[in-house]
């Protein structure tokens, strides 16, 4: 497969119907490095995939990757291996026209003989993801990424391109970013794609699903701004569940999510709480609400208003409201 780099490949993970089994990814630019492992996780993860890291500190760390690569799984059938080859193995050799002495030499030769062998062993449905912590691969890995796979330069982006790493970010945040809205965040941030994709973050947290941006809706006036990680962890270590509400307007938990509210639990693959009415929203798999006295309701949503103690049902049989569960105040 050809060279990509890492917008061209982010392309790929969008709209590919399968993704290589063999992927080395490398570049100077950290962030969209570690972006491009995330946005991988992300797409097989939710095809059933299970992911797996090692660390490449020396040559024999490549015979574990192979053995992985080669056993049976019960559990894992499917496996997505993440490689990071650490900087302080390269520095001792890794491309054939780095100079070493003898047990170097011989070390960085298993090493790249280990590598290669990990990249053309990688089979569907396994897919084995090889991370280079800086600048370029050596050139033997890189033809064989080439030729079993594809390999991914993640350079500075051109200018051009700033834009469209904007929407990519916006896309598989499931936002809808007008032309406008993407150059006035590019501007905001000097044109710094990290500070640019947490903003987005930080706005997917707040809008729902779908949600369309525009450049109106990013204007920083007014005292509203999201509580700071710190606070909401003080918050949290000194039980003080109330004080934490306080700090949010919206939060979203997503996939086998729990939540405790004194001693009754809810249980579902997707969580909203907003705090206008102090509402949460259970909702994905089979949304259930458990009390004190083990009775349980269940349905397609659970709505749970926390200061009227009042339940919404959403299920197959209709909509009905629930005030059976006395809430903590």
């Amino acid at each position: 497969m050809p060279v990509e780099n890492a917008l061209g490949f982010l392309r790929i993970v969008e709209i590919a119907k399968t993704l290589p089994a063999a992927i080395l990814i490398a570049g100077p630019q950290a962030f969209l490095r570690e972006y491009l492992v995330d946005a991988i996780a992300r797409r097989l993860t939710r095809e059933g995939l299970q992911y797996r890291t090692f660390q490449i500190a020396n040559a024999s760390d490549f015979a574990s990757v192979v053995e992985e690569l080669r056993a049976p799984d019960l559990f894992a059938p499917k496996r997505m291996l993440v490689c990071r080859v650490m900087r302080s193995f390269r520095d001792r050799g890794g491309d054939e026209n780095t100079p070493a002495d003898d047990s170097t030499e011989k070390e960085t030769r298993g090493g790249d003989a280990g590598l290669i062998g990990a990249v053309t062993e990688a089979r569907a449905p396994n897919h084995l993801v090889i991370v280079y912590d800086k600048d370029a691969a050596p050139a033997k890995i890189r033809r064989a990424a080439e030729s079993a796979g594809i390999l991914v330069n993640c350079l500075r982006p051109f200018d051009n391109q700033l834009p469209q790493y904007t929407q990519s970010f916006a896309r598989a945040l499931d936002l809808k970013l007008s032309q406008s809205a993407a150059e006035l965040l590019i501007a905001r941030h000097g044109g710094d794609l990290s500070a640019v994709a947490n903003a987005l973050g930080k706005l997917a947290i707040l809008l729902e699903k779908g949600a369309s941006i525009e450049a109106a809706d990013l204007s920083e006036q007014g005292p509203s701004k999201l509580p700071e990680p710190f606070e909401i962890a003080e918050s949290l270590s000194a039980g003080k569940t109330t004080a934490t509400l306080a700090q949010l307007t919206r939060a979203l938990a997503l996939g086998n999510v729990v939540v405790h509210q004194a001693d009754r639990q809810g249980s579902a693959e997707r969580a909203d709480y907003t705090a206008a009415g102090e509402k949460f929203v259970l909702s994905g798999g089979q949304p259930t609400l458990t009390d004190a006295a083990n009775d349980t309701t269940t349905g397609r949503s659970l709505t749970f208003y926390r200061a009227s103690d009042t339940i919404f049902i959403d299920s197959e049989a209709g909509s009905r409201t629930l005030t059976k569960h006395q809430v903590e105040k």
